[in-house]
């Protein structure tokens, strides 16, 4: 028989071990999934993850990813590998396409497209402060349409909707 005092103290710190790892790692943050979640309970935990990591994924751009991107291209550019990014006399940026960063588009096009419902609800007035052309060019690429895919506009959607009625 084991003795009642026989208490291992080993089990508790390779437990707190595995715990702070799974925190390190952000694996704690959802709980564990149900098997038997509906779509509406993966969306909302989804969503909290993602507001959890906004703070994270905006640290780690700013302070690593910017600055490793940046620095790799200056190696190759130093070395002769790659020319200087230039387009129409533009200079590149760096756009991430990370899950989080596709997340936080997703939610800005929400935010937009609550707002023209908003703006279309007070009928012409609200519509004078609409740029359709600058608003379908900014939905077009939150939304990641290829640029290919889009006509420029004519100049008849070019102006404000009060000048499209007068004509």
């Amino acid at each position: 028989l084991k003795m009642p005092g026989n208490f291992d103290i080993s089990q508790l710190v390779l437990s707190d071990l595995r715990q702070k790892i799974r925190h390190a790692l952000l694996g704690d943050l959802n709980g564990m999934p149900d098997k038997n979640m509906t779509a509406t309970e993966v969306i909302e935990r989804q969503a909290n993850l993602v507001q959890s990591l906004g703070a994270t994924y905006g640290r780690l751009q700013g302070e690593l990813l910017t600055p490793l991107a940046l620095r790799a291209l200056s190696i190759l550019k130093e070395r002769g590998e790659i020319p200087e990014l230039h387009i129409d006399g533009r200079k590149l940026s760096l756009d991430y396409r990370s899950p989080l960063a596709r997340a936080q588009g997703q939610r800005d096009v929400q935010a937009t497209l609550s707002w023209l419902q908003a703006a279309q609800n007070y009928g012409g007035a609200g519509m004078d402060y609409l740029d359709i052309p600058a608003t379908l060019q900014y939905l077009a690429r939150s939304l990641g349409v290829p640029q290919h895919l889009i006509k420029t506009l004519p100049e008849s959607l070019s102006q404000s909707p009060s000048e499209q009625l007068e004509k």
